[in-house]
């Protein structure tokens, strides 16, 4: 009798574990954009950690005519997930009540060949003078423009949004 409970809870504890595990490779799900950035390098999906969808996981975004984008996770909720689109394809197929689904992908390779590469890192001495100037209170140089600081006020927006925090009185947050 010993046995069979314990085999009982075994099963049952084998089910459950199966049912929270992430998404394997290739595997799809039907979603909806709730919200778009400008920029559209950012999303809000009504998928989450429920679905499977965990910070990091990689996806394809497509339509019956193809794929339409490419992103990666960066925050995930239980009902909700914010992904971090890397590659556009069909610009004028990502907006928001856009249903959409998406192929769990492997990320993409990237090649630490610098001679290969598409963008050009700092020099050493760049680095030293702007930890310096960063260690002495001194302005880096370095500024948003406008439109990336819209798309990152929109971006905390989506964030409150996402843990439940939005601010629904009008009032401002920080006051």
């Amino acid at each position: 009798m010993k046995i069979l409970k314990t085999v009982k809870y075994f099963m049952i504890l084998t089910i459950l574990i199966g049912s929270v595990s992430a998404l394997e490779i290739n595997e799809k799900l039907t979603t909806r954009f709730l919200k778009v950035s400008a920029s559209k390098k950012t999303v809000l999906i009504n998928r989450g950690l429920e679905d499977g969808l965990v910070v990091g996981d990689h996806a394809k975004f497509f339509l019956t005519t193809g794929v339409i984008a490419r992103g990666v996770v960066v925050k995930s909720s239980p009902t909700r997930s914010i992904w971090s689109i890397y590659r556009i394809i069909d610009v004028n197929s990502v907006f928001p009540d856009k249903v959409v689904n998406i192929k769990i992908t492997t990320p993409v390779k990237v090649t630490e060949d610098p001679t290969k590469s598409v963008y050009v890192t700092e020099s050493p001495i760049e680095t030293t003078i702007l930890r310096e100037r960063i260690s002495e209170g001194m302005p880096t140089g370095r500024v948003l423009t406008e439109g990336d600081q819209k798309e990152l006020a929109s971006f905390k927006e989506d964030n409150q949004f996402l843990m439940g925090n939005a601010n629904t009185s009008g009032e401002d947050p920080s006051q």
